[in-house]
């Protein structure tokens, strides 16, 4: 009995949702500007007086980090459209501007 109680527990536990706070370190942490757990804390809107111990205590919670890396996953998924969409622009760019310089030269 004590065994199902337990289960239930870490099923309540994994299930929570989380707080706005929780979910802005979570951001914060996934930016790759963020410079420490600390500045994310602060980001997130802890007080500077207690960013790095709270930083430090979410970063205990599985939840937390996995959050984190799924949301840095994201973040490079995303940045790599970007990129690959950005150099598809400048590729097109370069052609069309060779294919004007190439119509003004005269063979």
């Amino acid at each position: 009995m004590k065994k199902e109680n337990t289960n239930e527990y870490r099923q309540q536990e994994t299930a929570r949702e989380l707080t706005k706070l929780e979910g802005g370190f979570i951001d914060a942490m996934a930016d790759p500007e963020t410079k420490s757990q600390t500045n994310a804390a602060i980001k997130a809107g802890y007080s500077e007086k207690s960013a790095r111990r709270i930083a430090s205590r979410l970063m205990t919670k599985v939840d937390i980090w996995t959050a984190i890396e799924i949301r840095k996953a994201e973040y490079l998924r995303n940045a790599n459209i970007k990129t690959e969409y950005i150099l598809g622009a400048a590729v097109m760019n370069m052609m069309v501007t060779v294919d004007v310089g190439l119509t003004h030269l005269k063979f």
